[in-house]
């Protein structure tokens, strides 16, 4: 009956238990068994991961293969070391070969050239373009940018530059 206020009062009504909502057949678990395990054996001990030394390898064939799109400046140890140090350069340097090209034209001379700071290298990479370029080499250099250094700099580590030299700068 309605009171006077206009609320109803409540009346209790039966709620089915929780447990009968979400009720699961089981059966099909009966053969599973729970194995304990200890603590130890449930992780892997990652203390040392970072200690490990890296592999020792040759990158002797790498700088070769560089040396058939690149003039390399710096003497072989030299470009070694530093692929040893920044393995990702290697091909990051092959896959820029296409892109480079298409920017600033196919027959030009590339060099790769180390330059170190203190304990920090960089590796510069100068496409030498002649005085009677056909184009804007700062253009080229964006088109190169946009193109395929933006995407893949990540790559780098902040150890690679591009860059272009006139032939006959003074």
């Amino acid at each position: 009956m309605p009171s006077q206020t206009g609320i109803e009062p409540y009346t209790f009504q039966s709620v089915t238990p929780a447990s009968s909502l979400f009720h699961q057949d089981t059966e099909m678990y009966n053969d599973q068994q729970i194995v304990a395990t200890s603590r130890s054996e449930r992780f892997v001990d990652t203390s040392d991961l970072y200690k490990q030394q890296q592999p020792n390898r040759d990158f002797t064939a790498q700088v070769r293969v560089l040396q058939r799109h690149y003039t390399i400046l710096d003497d072989d140890d030299t470009m070694t070391g530093l692929l040893a140090e920044e393995p990702a350069l290697y091909s990051l340097l092959i896959d820029a070969v296409v892109p480079l090209q298409r920017a600033f034209g196919d027959r030009r001379l590339v060099y790769i050239r180390v330059q170190s700071c203190d304990e920090d290298s960089l590796l510069k990479v100068a496409i030498r373009l002649p005085a009677n370029f056909g184009g804007d080499p700062e253009c080229a250099l964006q088109a190169f940018d946009e193109e395929w250094w933006l995407n893949n700099c990540h790559r780098s580590g902040g150890t690679l530059v591009f860059d272009y030299e006139m032939q006959d700068a003074i």
